[in-house]
């Protein structure tokens, strides 16, 4: 399983719709329980959050790799959860 990093801002409008998908994403598909998420607050992690290399949030990284930036979508977040499932 890989590694899930959530970057996100209080805030932001996207973010919560990204947090109600990945909500709705895991009551559908039990599986995606098993993936880790850790989210980073970028306005309170600015230090940690300024060493990747992203404009907009929300963000997410699976692995190395950047996912999401900015506008989200169910089918964004599903992918999500496959891609960090994978071996």
């Amino acid at each position: 399983m890989k590694k899930v990093l959530y970057f996100y801002s209080p805030g932001c409008p996207f973010c919560k719709k990204a947090d109600k998908f990945i909500a709705q994403a895991i009551e559908e598909n039990p599986d995606f329980a098993k993936v880790e998420i850790t989210r980073i607050d970028e306005d309170a992690q600015k230090d940690y959050a300024s060493t990747f290399d992203y404009y907009y949030v929300p963000c997410i990284y699976v692995g190395d790799e950047k996912v999401i930036e900015g506008k989200v979508s169910k089918f964004a977040i599903d992918d999500m959860f496959e891609q960090a499932l994978e071996e």
